[in-house]
């Protein structure tokens, strides 16, 4: 007897004391927490072992760049400004007039000492005399100008005493640095630089120049110009400037054993950096002239950043620049800056991970608590519970579905088995019933035989009938047909198989296969013996035969014979002869594989579309150029690649030709835009043609992507523009008629050495006195004043029928290829917008300024010159040197406009100007005399109503200077000087007729004025009439 298992007792489930949930956010929270406030670590402060660095250390690398910046900003500020000094002093040392005074000096001290004045009496003596005087209000003068002196000395070198000096009481005084830095046996002439502590214990900083002067006979003489430079200036060079740092920086001049020359302003904290640990660092850089930043703690202990450059080396050791900061005041705020953020972002970091946990623990832990729940719903004896809230996409979701599935899968496997028990029931109590019907129906079976015998005597009789017409039909068929054993023999065939095979139909009976079609043996066993095997027929074979002397190309199916009890006994094999049709349809693969070529190597595209623009057949090139695939675009409408400009349009056509037969629309050299699979537009070029075929009306059209053409249009067209700009840009810096000389149309046709001559008129124009007011102006303001003048004066030119060559600087060089007459009249011009530039100046504050312009004509070489990457356009002649020289003697005559005889002689309307020579000069590099006129029209008002009041009084002065008669000339000169007392040319001709009447008169002189520099300094036999009258 089976024993029943009884159901066990169900156990509770254990209690939870930590949740999922509860676990989860905690090791969430701790673990995100830890990966912010590290990356928030990293970030500030950067990575110890890596070079990767934080916020904090790229502030303190800020900090020290800008504090190196500003020591270099020092130096290179001191470096130029002891430059320009030096420039200063070199200046006065070079100026003829000042050798000249200090000669003459000289010779007034000797006069003075031989007549038995020594000491005090010989400097009060000194004191007293002109040229002393002269020369110490120049030095005056110099000094007042640069404001950048405390008082400038002229020392004799010999002696170490002072000869001259804008402070009296200077006067007669030893400067004890001759004797330190250059002893008598030195005998260079390089300046240098002197810092010395005064006897009220501040420094002083020199600049001293050395120069030559020669005395009697051979030998030379030493001087200096010793520039002591006022300390406000020097603090103004070395003074604070926190533009680059907003702390307190003190700023040192220190030689290189870290001797302190000069500091600006600094505390007494300051001041003992160098007392500290800090100098021995200084003094390693200081040796090896290198530059570097430190940082270290000063005498008292506090810790200081410095900063430390080297200076060019000087005559007297190498020195150096010291930007001195505090650090703490550094690097204090910078630390603070570091934690505040630290701290935030740790705060953030732990609201956003508790936050983030959470969520991410009742993500992860809620569907499981809900299985739960829904097991134990089950073993209540719910089958119908199932988990429909967990919906997630993820392996909990899919856990949930598999618990779903199973469930239903136990629920209907459960129904199922409840309806076999109900179904086995009742098929017990139906066999009875069926036993006892068996017996009745064994005695109809019976009756049911005898008449199946009978009904079948008559199906095989209609068998044979059937077979019989079978046998006529097989005949008549155009095939071969052949019926073969499974031992590979022929069973039966048709007539037409016994003509091909040339056998007798009834003698075919057991005829070997391999005999009649031996070279198919093989082949033809295992297509067979495949067919046996599978049962299955082997269709559509086509192969190649000879057989009776003839070839023949078949098509032949194969399909395996089944008798009636299912027994697979032969094979039916049916050929049908498809020679002609296979050569027919060789020789059209072959055409159409000739065009198929064609079409599918064609770079353009080829489509053809029905009557209502459905896509029948397209090329390659067609679906390439409209970025579909072969696949997309069989069957699509035309329209649909078409903008829908055209789209609509080419509709229109389809439909007029459809309604009207009209075919306007067949032709070539249509341009329409295209559209491609991303809705990008192109053009494109649309030849169409007309067909028919299968008595449908087709339209072929070959399709061109123009797109490079239109491109290549617009290039061309963008090209064209851009040429135009670009020589229109040349033109700015290569004048239009300058090409036009060359014969050039435009700049690109210039070749290195093209060259032309002819006859022009050069015109120079000058600033005077441009370097004094370039020093008073900012490089930016310096351009503006330029530009803004040269503005003024372009047009003009170009007005009177000039163009500028080039600008020099200041400087402008202009030519007049047409007439000297043009050059004139436009220099004159050029003089009365300058008087209109200048009340504009003074309108906004500033100085006037004045212009002298030199003009000479004569035969001009324009050409190119230059080399394979750079050439530039010049103009080479004799004529360009002279008017450049021209114009450098106007400063010298104080005239404005000076043109030379050429200039004056090709003028054809002189009447038409106010006009007096103005001297005969032998220019330096010139050989020949050249006469020199001023063109007075183009003065002030006052200054040419002057100059026409003195015109014939001057002509006359002119004549008798050139005839020798000085003492008449001289007469009539300072006639002109009482009318005229500001006419500089006369002054120079009152001083040149008092050294020929003082020196005697030279027979051989010809008249002519020889000059000896490009500025136009006279010949060193005649008194300089530059500086006094």
């Amino acid at each position: 007897m089976t024993t029943i298992p009884t159901t066990p007792e169900r156990k509770p489930f254990p209690t939870i004391v930590y949740s999922l949930q509860t676990k989860i956010t905690v090791y969430f929270v701790i673990l995100l927490t830890v990966v912010l406030v590290t990356a928030t670590v990293v970030r500030i402060f950067g990575l110890p072992f890596i070079p990767f660095e934080g916020e904090y250390t790229q502030r303190q690398k800020e900090i020290l760049d800008r504090l190196s910046l500003v020591v270099d900003l020092k130096r290179i500020r001191f470096s130029n400004w002891l430059e320009e000094r030096d420039h200063d002093t070199r200046v006065i040392v070079e100026s003829e007039w000042f050798r000249n005074a200090v000669s003459t000096l000289c010779l007034t001290s000797a006069e003075f000492q031989a007549q038995g004045l020594s000491g005090q009496a010989l400097w009060s003596s000194l004191v007293q005399d002109e040229n002393y005087q002269i020369l110490t209000q120049h030095l005056v003068s110099f000094k007042e100008a640069m404001a950048t002196y405390e008082s400038i000395q002229l020392v004799d070198f010999s002696t170490g005493k002072v000869i001259a000096s804008t402070v009296s009481n200077e006067l007669g005084s030893y400067l004890s640095l001759v004797d330190v830095f250059f002893p008598e046996s030195t005998s260079h002439q390089k300046s240098w630089v002197d810092f010395q502590k005064s006897a009220t214990n501040q420094f002083k900083l020199s600049i001293v120049q050395p120069f030559l002067l020669p005395v009697k006979g051979n030998s030379e003489k030493r001087f200096l110009i010793v520039a002591n430079i006022d300390n406000d200036e020097l603090a103004k060079v070395l003074g604070n400037s926190n533009q680059y740092l907003d702390e307190v920086t003190h700023v040192f001049l220190v030689s290189q054993d870290m001797q302190i020359l000069y500091y600006a302003s600094a505390s007494d904290v300051a001041l003992g950096f160098l007392n500290g640990s800090l100098k021995t660092q200084l003094l390693e850089l200081a040796q090896q002239e290198q530059e570097g930043v430190l940082t270290g703690k000063d005498d008292n202990g506090r810790g200081v950043l410095a900063a430390y450059h080297p200076l060019p080396a000087t005559a007297i050791g190498n020195w150096g620049v010291i930007v001195l900061v505090n650090r703490d005041e550094v690097f204090i705020p910078l630390y603070k800056e570091g934690i505040y953020p630290f701290l935030i972002s740790g705060l953030i970091s732990l609201f956003f991970g508790v936050l983030l946990s959470f969520f991410l623990a009742r993500t992860l832990s809620r569907p499981i608590l809900v299985l739960c729940r829904t097991i134990r719903e089950i073993e209540d004896g719910h089958m119908d519970a199932r988990t429909t809230t967990v919906t997630t996409q993820d392996e909990v979701g899919l856990l949930a579905f598999l618990f779903n599935e199973m469930l239903d899968q136990l629920q209907n496997t459960q129904q199922k088995m409840e309806w076999l028990i109900e179904e086995n029931a009742a098929e017990l109590r139906t066999s009875n019933f069926s036993l006892l019907m068996t017996v009745d129906e064994m005695q109809d079976l019976n009756d049911d035989l005898a008449q199946e015998i009978a009904v079948r005597k008559q199906v095989e009789a209609q068998l044979r009938k059937e077979r019989l017409q079978q046998q006529i039909i097989f005949d008549s068929v155009p095939a071969f047909i052949w019926q073969k054993d499974i031992e590979n023999n022929i069973v039966w065939m048709n007539k037409p198989a016994a003509e091909l095979s040339d056998i007798e139909k009834d003698s075919a009976e057991h005829y070997p296969w391999a005999l009649l079609f031996p070279e198919r043996a093989e082949v033809s066993f295992h297509e067979d013996l495949n067919i046996v095997q599978s049962g299955l027929s082997l269709l559509g074979i086509v192969e190649k035969i000879s057989v009776t002397g003839k070839t023949l190309w078949l098509k032949t199916d194969k399909v395996p014979y089944i008798d009636e009890e299912g027994d697979l006994v032969g094979i039916i094999v049916l050929s049908i002869d498809i020679t002609e049709k296979l050569q027919a349809e060789q020789a059209l693969q072959e055409s159409e594989q000739r065009f198929r070529t064609i079409v599918d190597t064609a770079i353009d595209g080829i489509v053809m579309i029905d009557a209502y623009g459905v896509i029948q057949l397209f090329n390659p090139s067609f679906a390439n150029m409209f970025d579909y695939s072969l696949m997309e675009l069989q069957g699509k409408n035309i329209w649909q690649l078409m903008s829908s400009e055209y789209a609509e349009k080419y509709q229109g056509y389809l439909k007029i030709y459809r309604e009207a037969n009209d075919n306007s629309i067949i032709g070539v050299g249509r341009e329409i835009v295209g559209q491609r699979r991303d809705g990008n537009t192109f053009p494109i070029h649309l030849a169409i043609g007309e067909l028919v075929l299968k008595n449908q009306r087709m339209f072929t059209a070959i399709v061109s992507d123009i797109t490079e053409l239109k491109q290549a249009q617009e290039a061309l067209q963008c090209s064209k523009q851009a040429l135009e700009i670009q020589n229109k840009a040349y033109s700015r810096f290569v004048p239009r008629e300058f090409l036009s000389f060359l014969g050039k149309d435009n700049i690109a046709e210039v070749e290195l050495g093209d060259q032309v001559q002819r006859e022009m008129s050069v015109m120079f124009a000058d600033i005077r006195s441009f370097t004094s007011l370039s020093e008073r102006l900012s490089p930016a303001e310096n351009f503006r004043f330029i530009n803004s003048y040269l503005s003024q004066m372009e047009p003009v030119v170009q007005a009177n029928h000039g163009f500028i060559d080039k600008y020099i600087g200041d400087s402008i060089m202009a030519l007049f290829p047409d007439s000297a007459n043009d050059a004139v009249c436009g220099a004159v011009a050029m003089l009365h917008t300058l008087d209109e530039f200048n009340r504009m100046r003074r309108r906004g504050g500033c100085l006037p300024i004045d212009i002298g312009i030199g003009i000479h004509t004569g035969l001009l070489m324009l050409g190119t010159i230059g080399g394979k990457n750079r050439m530039d356009g010049t103009v080479i002649s004799d004529a360009v040197n002279l008017a450049a020289r021209v114009e450098s003697l106007t400063k010298m005559y104080g005239a404005s406009l000076l043109i030379t005889e050429s200039t004056y002689n090709q003028l054809s309307h002189v009447d038409n100007y106010v006009i007096r020579i103005i001297d005969k000069v032998k220019v330096k590099g010139k050989s020949q005399p050249v006469i020199v006129f001023e063109v007075i029209d183009g003065s002030l008002p006052h200054i040419r109503n002057a100059k026409l009041a003195t015109l014939e009084l001057f002509t006359d002065a002119f004549i008798a200077y050139q005839a020798h008669h000085f003492e008449l000339a001289e007469h009539y000169f300072r006639a002109c000087l009482e009318k005229n007392p500001y006419d500089k040319a006369v002054h120079i001709y009152i001083k040149r007729c008092q050294h020929w009447r003082k020196y005697g008169d030279d027979q051989g002189w010809d008249g002519v004025m020889e000059l000896e520099s490009k500025d136009g300094l006279s010949h060193p036999d005649i008194v300089s009439p530059y500086f006094e009258v």
